[in-house]
């Protein structure tokens, strides 16, 4: 090829995946005598410096040359390496090299028009700096492509990042950058390998397993000729660090990824590996002040420290809010990880990790109390989470309570409710002696219990909490957990324990001139008297709240009580006045900067706009509120906002978007162990169903909410669910029903003999005829739906068939949907009939 005769080695396999980094290099040299490639080891940057030297070579009068310094030391063996490169060559073998050989280099290259790549300058940097500055000072018509895990700081350079190859979002027809170069590698171990359905997700997911290094892709490729991608995958998650290359010809350090990296931490700084290892603990990205308090160094050297480590292409940074956050790739951090447990640190570690956690939320609590600060992110819980996790397998519990009640309310601001409430509950599991940390996880696995609808343990930790604290005699963190219990008996429908509840709170704070304690009991009585239908007291109560938040300066909190003063306007029946409560909280919550509020209020409007009919009105607030509970990671306010949605949806006629919704939210809920929400949005699911006769769905869903509602004990909603069954019973001529009927009659039912008569519901047969297959108002099936169809014929669930086809449980559900529609069908049971009298369920139908 013209770049080997240019003085270029011949390149052995196509680039992928780097047609616009070629294109931004070329484009760098264009304008800049000096460019250098940075990234982390194992990125490409060879292979790219190869590419782009090839295709630039007839561009320069004497073509291209590159000298390789990876086994260079100094810098006379870089003047030696350059040397060697050039045709005739400049030194002859084994001739030493000094200054006079420097001095005849650049009197060799100062007339050539010549692009030279100066490949591997991390190891011999001050060295390769200044030869190229010289260089360039005294060759004017040369230009140098140099690449480096970090630049070489000189003037005039431009510096081009080769970051790994992007992973998402790919598809069959448009796979992403690190797919296609894993298959165009893995078709040269194993002749004839495609990419297809059956692989598509084992491939994305090694290719994510290793962050998209296209070293790491290579040799995970090579793996392709004797195992298959799901073993590659699986190798890959149990044995990170055990791929290595066949290739007798590969260079040291790049047979395996491990060796890639050692290259790199070998070149750093005593200091700077510490930071690294440190850096690992951190499984997003976070801050210096994080790192500078985890490795026990000042703020101000970590910050250079790490700007070192960013420029040695070992840690990535990105701002957000203003500030700089650094994170590792997962193979850079689990190296890393290995080197911590290696040096021995990671209890020390672990345990100032701790300590900086503890102090960090107890700095924001004390700032929540003069002005809004920014909600946990997701990285920080799951650090959160990592730590709590070390605590309780060390069984250091004092540490791992005080942490888990000071960092608690992270589960509730993102929406993780389920995975909270089980790591309390191991916090827990180490406590036998009764301290104040122990009350303050009780009470909060109580309102975690509560956040879920699970009450009947909401109550029994409330409880035990509030013995705790009785007897620590501790007035005020009593007060709070008696507000929060009443909560719980609010919502069992237990209004006059509730009320007691809060009135002892009320006493308890006004006893110790906690403001901020009375105006949140003053906002739990007037939720209660709202539920109570008593408007003027509930009123009452909410104004003193909003009151004291107000002289408090309490935005979020007051923001809050408007958004009651709206819901009991709802309540009354006057939907403008609540909306313009709503705005006033909305306004509030905006100028405070609390997105999560603000997105309260927004899922507020939506109602009170449907309600007055604006249905336009009331899905650009949804979505608006969508957004922001998604920005802040709360999963349990997306999660209710996609049901507001689906019910707009369905109020709009448009059925099968209502019902892709409810698919989203149920998935959502059931994942996060949310069953009172749960058992709305199955309720909500059912009333559409059967407005458009879809029988079965509809039964099933009304059984599955009825039975949460009776393992939630929530008596009134039972009643109302039996009695929606009844009805349906007698509308469709439902037979073998009749322990349905009779707990349906029943004033006050049995949650046991409920449970009895749902399960027996459950194999009713619903009548409704079968339509013929060729009815269809909406066209023939799509492939994937035959092909889901057809699995569905084969007796697989749909979590088997997501698993079977890498799509999600919810994208499933869709395609059932759509299927069952077009074939005028109304139970999973006939779409089985069908697909076998079609020949569908032989085998998986192969898309085109």
């Amino acid at each position: 090829m013209e770049g080997h005769e240019a003085g270029t080695p011949a390149t052995r396999t196509s680039l992928i995946g780097r047609e616009a980094d070629v294109q931004a290099v070329s484009d760098a040299l264009s304008s800049s005598r000096l460019v250098t490639l940075v990234g982390l080891g194992g990125a490409g940057k060879n292979r790219l410096a190869v590419e782009v030297a090839c295709r630039l070579a007839p561009a320069h009068r004497d073509g291209a040359r590159i000298a390789e310094l990876a086994s260079v030391t100094s810098a006379t063996g870089i003047v030696a390496a350059i040397l060697a490169t050039l045709d005739p060559p400049g030194s002859p073998a084994g001739q030493a090299v000094d200054e006079a050989a420097a001095a005849r280099l650049v009197a060799l290259l100062r007339p050539r028009q010549l692009l030279l790549t100066l490949d591997n300058c991390e190891q011999v940097l001050p060295d390769a700096a200044a030869l190229t500055d010289r260089l360039l000072g005294g060759c004017p018509q040369l230009t140098v492509l140099a690449t480096s895990r970090e630049p070489l700081r000189i003037s005039g350079e431009a510096v081009v990042a080769v970051d790994p190859l992007p992973v998402a979002p790919s598809s069959l027809r448009h796979p992403a950058p690190a797919i296609r170069l894993f298959v165009a590698r893995a078709a040269t171990s194993h002749r004839g390998f495609e990419l297809s359905e059956d692989n598509l997700g084992h491939v994305a997911a090694i290719c994510q397993l290793v962050d998209g290094i296209p070293l790491a892709i290579e040799l995970a490729a090579a793996r392709a000729g004797h195992l298959s991608t799901a073993e590659i995958r699986d190798r890959l998650l149990h044995h990170p660090g055990s791929l290595a290359s066949r290739d007798p010809t590969a260079s040291e350090r790049h047979r395996t990824l491990t060796s890639t990296l050692d290259w790199s931490y070998r070149l750093l700084t005593s200091q700077e590996q510490r930071v690294l290892r440190r850096l690992s603990l951190f499984l997003g990205a976070t801050t210096a002040a994080d790192v500078a308090a985890v490795c026990g160094l000042p703020e101000l050297d970590t910050h250079e420290l790490l700007a070192g480590l960013c420029e040695k292409s070992l840690v990535v940074v990105a701002t957000r809010d203003g500030v700089s956050h650094h994170r590792l790739l997962d193979t850079v951090r689990a190296y890393a990880h290995h080197h911590l447990e290696g040096a021995g640190e990671l209890e020390t570690a672990r345990r100032e990790q701790a300590r900086w956690l503890i102090t960090r939320a107890g700095r924001r609590a004390r700032e929540a109390a003069t002005r809004v600060t920014a909600t946990t992110t997701a990285p920080e819980l799951d650090d959160v989470a990592a730590t709590l996790a070390w605590a309780v397998t060390g069984r250091h519990t004092e540490l791992a309570l005080e942490l888990a009640s000071a960092t608690w309310r992270a589960w509730e601001q993102t929406g993780r409710h389920a995975e909270g409430r089980h790591v309390l509950s191991e916090v827990l599991g180490l406590a036998t002696d009764a301290t104040v940390h122990r009350a303050r996880v009780r009470v909060a696995a109580a309102h975690l219990a509560f956040l879920a609808g699970d009450l009947a343990t909401a109550g029994e930790q409330y409880t035990q909490g509030l013995e705790e604290f009785r007897e620590l005699d501790n007035g005020d963190e009593l007060a709070t957990a008696l507000n929060g219990f009443a909560m719980v008996r609010l919502f069992e429908g237990d209004t006059a324990v509730a009320r007691a509840l809060a009135e002892e709170a009320l006493t308890g704070f006004r006893d110790r001139d906690n403001a901020g304690g009375v105006a949140f009991a003053h906002t739990s009585l007037g939720m209660i008297e709202t539920h109570a239908r008593h408007a003027e007291a509930a009123e009452s109560h909410l104004l003193e709240a909003l009151q004291g938040f107000r002289r408090l300066g309490l935005r979020r909190e007051a923001a809050s009580v408007l958004d009651n003063l709206g819901n009991l306007e709802a309540d009354l029946g006057q939907p403008a006045r609540a909306h313009r409560f709503y705005e006033g909280a909305l306004q509030l919550q905006r100028q405070a900067g609390d997105a999560r509020g603000a997105a309260l209020s927004l899922n507020s409007l939506c109602l009170v706009a449907q309600q007055r009919g604006n249905l336009d009105g009331a899905w650009e607030a949804a979505e608006a509120a969508r957004q922001l509970f998604a920005e802040v990671g709360d999963r349990a306010g997306e999660a209710a906002t996609l049901n507001n949605l689906a019910n707009l949806a369905a109020e709009r006629g448009q059925v099968r978007r209502a019902m892709e919704l409810y698919g989203e939210c149920l998935q959502v809920f059931r994942e996060m162990g949310d069953a009172r929400r749960l058992a709305t949005a199955l309720h909500n699911l059912a009333d559409l169903a059967r407005s458009v006769d879809e029988r079965q769905l509809s039964w099933d869903c009304l059984l599955d909410a009825t039975s949460l509602w009776n393992r939630l004990g929530q008596s009134a909603d039972v009643h109302a669910g039996l009695g929606a069954l009844r009805g349906l019973t007698a509308a469709w001529g439902v037979a073998d029903v009749s322990s349905l009927e009779l707990a349906a009659t029943e004033a006050e039912p049995d949650p046991t003999v409920v449970a009895r008569a749902l399960e027996s519901a459950r194999w009713a047969a619903i009548p409704a005829p079968i339509r013929s297959p060729e009815v269809s108002g909406d066209g023939p099936l799509t492939a994937r739906e035959a092909q889901v169809v057809g699995l569905v014929g084969r007796g697989l669930t749909n979590a088997e068939i997501a698993g079977e086809l890498f799509i999600s449980e919810r994208t499933v559900e869709s395609h059932v949907s759509h299927a069952r529609q077009k074939l005028g069908v109304d139970s999973r049971t006939k779409l089985t009939r069908w697909a076998l009298e079609q020949g569908l369920a032989g085998d998986a139908v192969a898309l085109p």
